[in-house]
């Protein structure tokens, strides 16, 4: 996404508008904004390239099965939020720290939960292996779309690991973030009976 795509606001004016603006109804006291809600401030408010919403759709479409599929093992992850936090996790990419500037409008809008997965989307999310979060969920997901198809992680860590084949210290850091991504995805598997990979037939329709 260029600046071009967003009309050439400033990233301080573009969250401020939102704020002044009260787009959302917090009547209800929710922790996150309604799946609706995300869609109006992508495509409305900010008007966000369609490539990069259909990239968020797909991440929260899986993100989600995956959270209801965990649910019905036992574990008490918040939907909504995944869903949330999946669709708004790339709103800024194209900017300089595009994860941080998402993560301060998401603050002004007191939605805490959502920005703190939208801010630490890019970095290492698997540090605690002995829990599953709704931020492990949506970084995991988000590994496994590449641009709006589902693929295996090793598809979609190829590209990055031959690019950057003669830099050392880069190719040593995405390997790291593909290992700890596959130890995450190990961790759902062996919860869920099945891998993750069976989800993409049904959500490739």
């Amino acid at each position: 996404m260029s600046k071009h795509d967003l009309k050439e606001i400033s990233p301080e004016d573009r969250w401020a508008q939102t704020v002044e603006a009260s787009m959302f109804d917090r009547s209800e006291g929710l922790d996150s904004p309604s799946a609706s809600e995300c869609r109006e401030l992508l495509r409305k408010r900010y008007r966000v390239d369609t490539g990069l919403i259909r990239h968020s759709e797909k991440v929260a479409q899986l993100a989600v099965t995956i959270g209801k599929a965990l649910n019905k093992k036992g574990l008490e992850l918040d939907l909504r939020l995944i869903e949330a936090a999946s669709l708004l996790h790339d709103m800024f990419r194209g900017e300089r720290d595009h994860g941080l500037l998402a993560g301060r409008l998401l603050r002004q809008l007191e939605y805490p939960k959502v920005a703190y997965i939208v801010e630490n989307h890019m970095q290492p999310f698997y540090q605690d292996r002995d829990k599953l979060t709704e931020h492990v969920i949506v970084c995991l997901s988000d590994k496994f779309v590449q641009e709006d198809c589902l693929v295996p992680l090793e598809v979609r860590f190829e590209k990055k690991l031959v690019y950057y084949a003669n830099n050392p210290r880069i190719k040593t850091m995405v390997h790291s973030r593909f290992m700890d991504a596959k130890t995450a995805q190990t961790h759902v598997e062996i919860i869920l009976g099945h891998p993750i990979e069976k989800f993409f037939a049904q959500l490739s329709k």
